[in-house]
């Protein structure tokens, strides 16, 4: 799956509904408004981000971890399912 912009791990249709009308915006994992949710994937003085995926025909929306976070999984304190 790519973006747009050619970047790899998004999607390019909507996983509920099928539709391609999808924006992205990349946010930081540790909002201001709630907890920090990739707590340990970050580096010293950067908080891990999200490239957040909204399907504009039904909202689906997810969430992605940026590849610098994804990477640090296997060293942080993450359970692996």
């Amino acid at each position: 799956m790519r973006d747009s912009t050619g970047n790899p791990g998004l999607p390019t249709s909507c996983s509920g509904c099928g539709d391609g009308d999808l924006h992205v915006r990349r946010v930081s994992s540790a909002g201001g408004q709630g907890p920090y949710l990739l707590r340990g994937l970050g580096r010293l003085f950067h908080y891990a981000h999200f490239d957040v995926v909204v399907c504009a025909k039904c909202g689906l929306t997810h969430f992605f971890a940026e590849p610098p976070a994804r990477e640090q999984l296997p060293h942080a304190d993450w359970r692996r399912l």
